[in-house]
């Protein structure tokens, strides 16, 4: 009989904890998130325009606000040689591009893509006196607010960011003369992604218990348990 009470109080304890550990595990997502998108099509550089969003205008606090901007390139790139020098390209640099530089409210966000394609190394000669090349590429950047900015992202209405786009020859080129032409077009895409207080402080599911809260209680639990099971076989 001995033997039977020790192993029921074991059992007891074991299933104790692992009840208290269940109901006391975080939920698994205490956050939800809005994100909006805006964009323009391919336009020729240099250029401005506009990425326009919808601000925040939810009822629970804020915690983050995530932007990321991808930017595309299309177009043409030629080196021509007009002369009888032997031209070399890319030697040190040999990208050909855009740049696109999206700008939140207040600077509240910096945001530079640089899509671009190397063309690669080469020598224009009277029998290859031509460089020739499609040209496309993509980039994308990302950032968070700064809470300090929230305010400017939440009420009615809409948030405007500025894009600056222009083009972005950097390519090395020994000899003269030449003829360099670019014909680049770029597009843009904006994705701003609200995250926010799902679940309002203070609730149940938003409360995590301390270490040693925890311990305590299981402590409790199991000392509560053991005592029963005694009180039940003295009796």
């Amino acid at each position: 009989m001995k033997l039977l009470k020790k192993a029921l109080i074991t059992s007891s304890l074991t299933l104790t904890s692992a009840t208290v550990l269940l109901s006391l595990s975080p939920s698994p997502s205490l956050g939800g998130t809005l994100t909006y998108t805006d964009s323009f099509s391919f336009q020729n550089t240099d250029f401005f325009d506009n990425l326009i969003v919808p601000k925040y205008n939810g009822t629970q606090p804020l915690l983050s606000i995530e932007v990321m901007v991808t930017s595309n390139i299309q177009g043409t790139y030629t080196l021509r040689r007009t002369g009888t020098s032997n031209i070399t390209y890319g030697q040190t640099i040999d990208l050909v591009g855009a740049s696109l530089i999206v700008d939140g409210p207040n600077s509240s966000i910096i945001l530079n893509t640089v899509p671009t394609q190397n063309i690669g190394t080469g020598r224009l000669t009277a029998t290859n006196p031509l460089l020739s090349l499609n040209i496309s590429g993509t980039d994308t950047h990302s950032g968070f607010i700064d809470p300090s900015f929230f305010s400017l992202y939440t009420g009615t209405g809409n948030v405007t960011f500025n894009a600056e786009a222009s083009s972005n020859l950097a390519v090395s080129k020994l000899g003269n003369p030449f003829e360099e032409t670019a014909n680049i077009l770029a597009d843009a895409s904006l994705q701003i992604t609200y995250t926010y207080q799902d679940s309002p402080p203070g609730s149940p599911a938003s409360e995590i218990p301390e270490p040693s809260t925890l311990l305590g209680l299981l402590a409790v639990g199991a000392a509560g348990v053991v005592s029963r099971r005694r009180k039940s076989y003295d009796n």
